[in-house]
């Protein structure tokens, strides 16, 4: 996510490099990774991270993913507990707001699910959510099981 998140805000947007030669780099990238994997470079460079830097990393990864998750505004689609305040960059959102209630009853309904170890808690939690979200009317219901996007007309090339 935090590499996502690096390459289109701040090398595409911030530095103004072209999103193909990004994408290029990040290809490049991977190869370097799996020439270290293969060499075994790479798991003596995790060998020498400490412990409580791998555990802070997984944290921060976690809050950034929960800032995201409980962010947004509720008429596309977020949960709106966090907004964005001029004053404090974040603020608590209106939680009246019905997609709110639903994501706040979400939270609960997932979090008492793994307090009591439920097998798949987290997927019955979203489950739930969904299903909630349904009945109020907050998310409109599936309309299949899969589909496949259309594929758009203006990639098609003619006369040539």
């Amino acid at each position: 996510m935090g590499l996502n998140a690096f390459c289109a805000f701040s090398v595409v947007i911030g530095l103004g490099i072209e999103w193909r030669i990004a994408l290029g780099a990040i290809f490049i990238e991977g190869i370097l990774f799996i020439l270290l994997t293969l060499s075994k470079v790479r798991n003596q460079i995790i060998q020498g991270i400490p412990e409580c830097l791998k555990q802070a990393t997984a944290a921060g990864i976690g809050f950034f993913l929960a800032y995201i998750a409980l962010s947004g505004d509720p008429a596309t689609g977020g949960a709106g507990i966090i907004v964005a305040n001029p004053v404090t960059i974040t603020g608590l959102g209106n939680l009246g707001e019905p997609a709110t209630l639903v994501a706040i009853a979400g939270i609960l309904i997932t979090s008492a699910a793994v307090a009591r170890r439920i097998t798949g808690a987290l997927l019955w939690g979203i489950l739930a959510t969904a299903l909630l979200g349904w009945i109020l009317g907050v998310a409109p219901p599936p309309q299949g099981i899969a589909a496949f996007p259309a594929f758009p007309s203006h990639y098609v090339r003619t006369g040539v």
